[in-house]
C-alpha cells in the first residue's frame, strides 16, 4: 500500500510540475503574442496619423495654390477692364472732339456764308 501511496504522489508531483511547466509556457506565449500585437498596433497608429498629417498638409497646399490662383484671376480681370474702360474713355473723348471740331468748323462756315449774304443784300440795297 505504501508502494502504491509513493507511486500515486510521484505521479500526482510529476503532474503537477508539468501542467506549472504548461502554464508558464503558456504565459509567456501570450505576453509574447501580447507583446507583439500592442507593437503592431503603435506602428500602425503612428504610420496612420503620419498618413493624415501628410494629406492635411496636402489638402492646405492645395487650397492655397487654388486661393493663389484666383486671386491672380481676379486681379488680371481686374486689370483687363481698367484697360478697356480707359480704352473707351480715350475712344469717347476722341469722338467728342472731333464733332466738336466740326461744329466748329460747320458754324464758321455758316456764318461766314450769312456775312457774305448780308454783305451783299447791304451791297445791292446801297446801289
Amino acid at each position: 500500500m505504501a508502494t502504491v501511496k509513493k507511486t500515486v504522489t510521484k505521479k500526482a508531483t510529476a503532474a503537477k510540475k508539468t501542467a506549472t511547466k504548461k502554464a508558464a509556457a503558456a504565459k509567456k506565449t501570450a505576453t509574447k503574442k501580447a507583446t507583439a500585437a500592442k507593437k503592431t498596433a503603435t506602428k500602425k497608429a503612428a504610420a496612420a496619423k503620419k498618413t493624415v498629417t501628410k494629406k492635411a498638409a496636402t489638402a492646405k497646399k492645395t487650397v492655397a495654390k487654388k486661393a493663389a490662383a484666383a486671386k491672380k484671376t481676379v486681379a488680371k480681370k481686374a486689370a483687363t477692364a481698367k484697360k478697356t474702360v480707359a480704352k473707351k474713355a480715350a475712344a469717347a473723348k476722341k469722338t467728342v472732339a472731333k464733332k466738336a471740331a466740326t461744329a466748329k468748323k460747320t458754324a464758321t462756315k455758316k456764318a461766314a456764308t450769312a456775312t457774305k449774304r448780308v454783305t451783299k443784300k447791304a451791297a445791292a440795297a446801297l446801289k
